[in-house]
């Protein structure tokens, strides 16, 4: 996440998000709270994009480690008869 932005804009996401919370005043310049916005959700689609390919790294390393425990059980297991 670090490296996907300008550490500014990585500091100011709350400030980004804050809008969705609390609307800005009338007075505020519209130009700016819309680029922060379309900042905000940017930023947050690209870290749920990170957040999915993490857990699927996570699911298929948890797969591997369970097939290869399963693979020296059975070969420690005494043989049917």
């Amino acid at each position: 996440m670090l490296t996907s932005f300008p550490l500014p804009d990585v500091i100011n996401l709350s400030r980004y998000s804050w809008h969705c919370v609390v609307p800005p005043k009338p007075d505020c310049d519209r130009d700016k709270v819309k680029g922060e916005l379309e900042k905000g959700i940017l930023m947050y689609k690209r870290m749920k994009s990170y957040a999915q390919a993490t857990g699927w790294v996570g699911v298929l390393i948890g797969a591997v480690i369970m097939l290869k425990i399963s693979m020296i059980r059975r070969q420690s297991a005494p043989p049917l008869r």
